[in-house]
């Protein structure tokens, strides 16, 4: 058996939230050579080359088979949100339902999380084609069980929980972006605060309580939003 030693600069696989209007599409276009497939039709301002909008999963079966075989080295697929809504249009058009909730046992989600493992293998492969891929995706705020301390919330990706970890399990950075915030005491009451903005875009790279992340770049916990950030992820 053939034994490999030391660090392979493969291409890498990087998922990227934020709540909407944070310039998670901006900051795709700082990568190398990118491609968007747009999925969610929100790219119309951004200087980018793009897919029309897919707006079927054929559409995105097709556009995928496009990026794997293009000279483009980053594909940016935008959203996550979007994709899932395509995902959970083609289940329900295959079993001739109305939603999800209408088949038993969860049986619907269950197949939504199939449907994601398929899109997960196929993206894969664009590894071994020499080519990074970018997940583009809101951010929500969930409830948190934690088995050891009390439970809290935390931002997290806007897809479907199970699929959510799945994804995260198969990225080699989850990277959340917020805007710099800071609480200042209101005049004259130091028992009460209001939280103020900076203008700063802050990427976090390392899972707090307050939102996942990770990276296996040896990123900086918190990173600067410009276009020589993508060059860390060597």
């Amino acid at each position: 058996m053939e034994i490999l030693k030391g660090r392979s600069p493969l291409p890498w696989r990087v998922l990227l939230y934020a709540t909407p209007g944070w310039g998670k599409s901006t900051l795709a276009t700082f990568t190398d050579k990118p491609l968007f497939l747009d999925v969610e039709n929100g790219l119309s301002r951004i200087d980018c080359e793009r897919t029309p909008h897919l707006k079927t999963f054929q559409d995105f079966e097709a556009a995928l088979r496009f990026a794997y075989k293009s000279d483009y080295k980053t594909i940016v697929i935008d959203t996550l949100g979007a994709l899932e809504d395509l995902l959970m249009k083609k289940i329900v058009e295959d079993f001739g339902i109305e939603s999800l909730g209408d088949m038993n046992f969860g049986k619907g989600y269950e197949k939504l999380h199939v449907e994601w493992l398929n899109v997960l293998k196929a993206l894969e492969t664009f590894q071994e084609n020499e080519k990074n891929v970018l997940l583009i995706g809101h951010d929500q705020i969930e409830r948190f069980q934690d088995p050891t301390e009390d439970d809290y919330d935390r931002y997290s990706p806007k897809v479907h929980k199970k699929a959510a970890n799945s994804i995260i399990s198969r990225m080699d950075a989850v990277i959340f972006g917020k805007w710099e915030t800071y609480l200042k005491e209101k005049s004259g009451d130091k028992t009460k605060k209001r939280a103020l903005g900076t203008g700063r875009r802050v990427l976090h790279t390392a899972e707090e309580p307050a939102f996942i992340a990770k990276n296996r770049f040896g990123l900086e916990r918190e990173e600067e939003f410009n276009n020589e950030f993508w060059q860390k992820l060597a």
